[in-house]
């Protein structure tokens, strides 16, 4: 089993946003006005919020005691994709973005192995590319007699 935390980040954000009324409400009650979240702050947290949601589909399917290993590759890819950088964007997305990519070997490990199960598995064979899989038959000729 794998152990990816992207939710808990996630459910987090989720949860200082959806009750940041409330938290508001009780600081200024209580004369901590400073520690309000400011409106750039809440913005920028409602953008790591959306970036993160498709996360939460990536974790739970890696995360549960039977994992389809054909999945690995698949959702490494739509990672390195989400992650690419877009025009204008915030350096603290941009931040967070590389540190994914960073992070994603020791995260989501890949190897010839889940590369392998992703080629074999007649669901999710035709996502990987061309390229991969004559790389993938040359190095192992007798898996495609």
């Amino acid at each position: 089993m794998l152990t990816v935390k992207w939710n808990a980040t996630h459910s987090m954000i989720a949860s200082i946003l959806d009750n940041n009324a409330a938290v508001d409400g009780t600081l200024l009650r209580t004369g901590h006005r400073e520690l309000q979240i400011a409106g750039i702050e809440k913005a920028l947290l409602q953008e790591v919020k959306d970036f993160l949601q498709p996360f939460l589909s990536f974790t739970n399917m890696v995360s549960g005691s039977l994992v389809h290993v054909g999945y690995i590759t698949l959702i490494r890819h739509e990672i390195q994709t989400l992650c690419q950088t877009v025009p204008r964007e915030s350096s603290s997305m941009w931040e967070l973005k590389c540190l994914i990519l960073a992070n994603l070997d020791r995260r989501l490990p890949e190897s010839k192995f889940t590369r392998l199960a992703t080629l074999l598995d007649p669901g999710t064979k035709d996502a990987i590319s061309l390229s991969r899989e004559e790389k993938l038959a040359n190095k192992c000729p007798q898996l495609f007699i």
